[in-house]
């Protein structure tokens, strides 16, 4: 059975983002990941062991702690070990009980601005995985501490790993220098000349 809000607002959706979880954990060593702001987007593990869910609403702290969660990840999983699951009810920009620089990967994906709050969660040459839907990614390429290596193309409904061209990304289309108080003004992503659906970054400082 599958879980009710991971049915309604992931599969029924078609927005499980499989192909980007699968690309991640084969392409780069990664055992553990944080997700601020996950609602009930468990599909990432799937794919990695160890995963600590943060977010603050009512329904996601049901759906997290129902038995079923568990048991659904473990029909699903891909990997021989258990899977470790952790779940906060509460907002990310408090802090988190978990150690500082212990997670191979940080997930930001319409949560806010995952990225500056929480990184220092993040180990250094751990990977930031970002979406642009409330600037989050804007924000992480204008961050010194993190560098784009990487982006995610959908090719026929499968999300697929390019670090081609990686200087196109991120030009708005208006010209200009975009700054961080800028996008936390805005809270969304600006209009650039080219655009992907995920962007990868490596924490380098």
């Amino acid at each position: 059975m599958v879980p009710e809000l991971y049915k309604k607002y992931h599969l029924d959706r078609d927005c499980e983002l499989c192909s980007v979880f699968k690309s991640l954990s084969s392409h780069y060593e990664i055992n553990s990941f944080l997700y601020p702001g996950s609602f009930a987007h468990i599909t990432p593990s799937f794919y990695i062991p160890k995963g600590v869910y943060v977010d603050m609403m009512l329904p996601a702290k049901k759906f997290f702690d129902s038995p079923e969660v568990l048991e659904y990840i473990k029909r699903r999983k891909t990997y021989k070990e258990a899977p470790d699951v952790t779940f906060h009810h509460q907002s990310y920009e408090e802090p988190i009980d978990e150690t500082e620089l212990s997670f191979d990967l940080l997930i930001s994906q319409y949560g806010g601005f995952v990225s500056e709050v929480t990184k220092k969660y993040l180990k250094k040459g751990g990977i930031l995985l970002a979406n642009d839907s409330h600037g989050d990614a804007g924000l992480a390429f204008i961050d010194p501490d993190f560098k784009l290596i990487g982006i995610f193309e959908e090719q026929n409904g499968i999300y697929v790993l390019s670090a081609k061209d990686l200087d196109l990304y991120f030009i708005p289309k208006k010209g200009g220098l975009v700054s961080r108080e800028y996008l936390r003004e805005l809270r969304k992503g600006v209009l650039y000349t080219k655009n992907a659906p995920n962007y990868i970054f490596e924490k380098v400082a």
